[in-house]
């Protein structure tokens, strides 16, 4: 086949010591990378990197007909279809980028990250010009109103990483585990499992399902509750809390203290998959949202798109793009305009402002509030004053934490801050940011009982 032939050609231009092209890739390697790689019957390899260290071929990147395949630190595949929609790549030591959360590490292979992304880049020029029709996934019509749960399954899948697992290379046990302690309903299909556990059993952890989130925390992590529908996501407010932590929500946590995963990776994943639902029919959208807008994007002197508005804004927003240096065109247009020209893209150039203006000063008295203690929470609860039972309703607080801190506070006195605190109990460090706003830590009055003086 001529597409065969010309992307064969394509890999032979950027041939290097582990680039293995044709048929000079040796047998053994493509069978060992054939176990771990996500690639459909339907599709054959044309060239192959080995990333793995001693040149077994069990960490590899593949290219074939139908897309790119990888297996290194995480697995995952890329259709040429997708990729000729994606942004702009970038290139880091030993990885490249193709957005927040999603990249492919090359391992220990010899092959750069800047060579590996002209490859491509290669590829994808190849495509563009040639005209030829690249093969577009099949999915079902869906009824209006509903959602689309392949796109939520594609977007899964354009995440990678540690900890994090897509479709059907979720393990058998991890999934097992997933459904039995997290409360997922045997009707709901698991997209993605996010492992929160330290040794890999999947006890702790979050999973994207079609009914929705579910997911299920250590004791330390309060919650109102532990699963969110899709209705409810798509108006949920979704933050990140402290280095472990996300909110999907109004007090609903996820703790993220036992998994490789970042939580602003996660962040990232359930921001896209809410920006897409609030395209979905059935999501409230107002009047100029109606009509859809398809946006073409140049920059570094490569096209992309189309993409709809929220798409851009996303691009924006996790730094794939620099709105200053983006120019757009839409269908009707005679010319390219820079992006932040256009009204409904200008609230980027703030949001994408990387550091806050300089304070404005009118007195010596307004500078110096900035600077006071804060006062004390009415509603925290002094160490060295709080009853049992009052201790014992704070986050990651035991019965017999609560009568040691007594026991100790009695005889040293007084316990002197939080951090005494975390040491006396061996709390972990994100149970202590959990708990230092809700505490306050008073000194206790020394009684002074009357007697004679005694000078020796």
């Amino acid at each position: 086949m001529a597409v065969e032939t010309d992307i064969i050609d394509i890999c032979r231009r950027h041939k290097s010591v582990d680039f293995y092209i044709g048929d000079d890739i040796p047998p053994k390697k493509l069978a060992n990378a054939m176990i771990k790689l996500p690639i459909p019957d339907s599709d054959r390899v044309l060239a192959l990197v080995d990333c793995s260290t001693f040149g077994s071929g069990k960490r590899a990147i593949a290219i074939g007909m139908q897309g790119f395949y990888w297996h290194t630190t995480g697995t995952h595949r890329i259709t040429w279809q997708k990729f000729l929609g994606m942004g702009p790549m970038t290139p880091k030591i030993g990885e490249i980028v193709f957005k927040t959360g999603f990249s492919c590490v090359l391992g220990t292979s010899s092959m750069k990250s800047h060579a590996l992304m002209a490859l491509l880049e290669d590829i994808r020029y190849y495509f563009r010009e040639s005209g030829l029709e690249v093969d577009r996934p099949i999915s079902n019509d869906v009824p209006a109103g509903s959602i689309d749960l392949e796109d939520i399954r594609r977007i899964c899948e354009d995440y990678s990483g540690p900890s994090y697992y897509v479709a059907e290379l979720i393990p058998a046990k991890k999934l097992e585990a997933a459904r039995e302690n997290y409360s997922i309903p045997d009707s709901d299909e698991v997209f993605a499992l996010v492992d929160a556990t330290v040794f890999g059993s999947a006890k702790l952890g979050l999973a994207i399902c079609s009914g929705g989130l579910y997911w299920d925390n250590d004791w330390t992590i309060v919650s109102h509750k532990n699963s969110v529908s899709w209705n409810e996501f798509r108006t949920a407010t979704i933050q990140i809390k402290g280095k472990w932590e996300l909110e999907i929500g109004e007090g609903c946590v996820f703790g993220m203290s036992g998994s490789q995963m970042k939580n602003e990776e996660l962040c990232s994943l359930l921001l896209e998959i809410q920006s897409f639902l609030a395209l979905e029919p059935g999501a409230e959208t107002t009047p100029q949202e109606t009509a859809a807008e398809e946006w073409h994007l140049a920059a570094n002197g490569q096209r992309f798109g189309p993409y709809d508005r929220s798409t851009v804004e996303l691009l924006a927003e996790t730094g794939q793009i620099h709105v200053a240096e983006t120019l757009v065109w839409k269908k009707g247009r005679k010319d390219w305009s820079p992006l932040l020209d256009e009204e409904i893209f200008a609230k980027l150039a703030v949001s994408s402002t990387s550091s806050p203006p300089p304070l404005p000063v009118r007195e010596n008295r307004d500078v110096e509030t900035l600077f006071e203690e804060p006062q004390e929470s009415v509603f925290s609860i002094d160490i060295n004053k709080a009853t049992l039972d009052e201790l014992i309703c704070l986050p990651g607080m035991t019965l017999n934490s609560a009568k040691m801190i007594i026991q100790e506070r009695e005889r040293r006195g007084s316990i002197r801050s939080l951090e005494e605190l975390g040491v006396l109990l061996s709390l972990k460090p994100h149970v202590v940011e959990k708990l230092r706003p809700l505490v306050s830590f008073s000194s206790l009055p020394i009684e002074v009982k009357a007697g004679r003086i005694i000078d020796f």
